[in-house]
This record gives structure tokens, C-alpha cells and sequence, in this order.
């Protein structure tokens, strides 16, 4: 094998291309983890409304069987006054 002699401009040149090369590669690879790391953010986007509309449903759903238990407690305090009655 004879060794392979360059100057060093061709060196600069043949390195640069070879930089080139590998800095394409590294920029594809990136651009995939992105779009990976898009979608992903995304799907936690769509995960995040779901649960926030869950909340509020069980929010109201709360508030509504309280106000009903609030009522049904007044209406015995009511009859416990009207018949003489003291609830514990």
C-alpha cells in the first residue's frame, strides 16, 4: 500500500467534505427526535384537554350532589324544628 500524500488545502478540503457528511447525518437524526418529540407533545396536548374536561365534569357533578345533599339536610333541620325534634 503506498501512502496517499495531499497538500494541505486538499487535506482542508477532503476533512470539510467529510464534516459535511456527518453534519448531514447529525441534522436528519435530530429532525426525526423532533418530529418525534412534536407528536409526542402533541399526543400530551390532547391528554391534558381530556383530563381538564374530565375535572370540570366531576367539578360540576360535585357541586350538584352537594347542593342536593345541602337541601335534603335543610329540609330535615325543617321538619326536626316542626316537630320538636333535635337532630344530633
Amino acid at each position: 500500500m503506498r501512502p496517499i500524500r495531499m497538500t494541505v488545502a486538499q487535506l482542508k478540503k477532503h476533512m470539510d467534505n467529510r464534516f459535511k457528511t456527518v453534519e448531514r447525518g447529525m441534522n436528519r437524526r435530530f429532525a426525526a427526535v423532533d418530529a418525534r418529540l412534536d407528536r409526542t407533545s402533541a399526543r400530551f396536548d390532547s391528554l391534558d384537554a381530556k383530563f381538564d374536561a374530565l375535572f370540570r365534569m366531576l367539578e360540576d357533578k360535585q357541586d350538584h350532589h352537594s347542593s342536593i345533599v345541602d337541601n335534603h339536610e335543610d329540609r330535615l333541620k325543617d321538619l326536626e324544628r316542626a316537630t320538636g325534634r333535635q337532630g344530633a
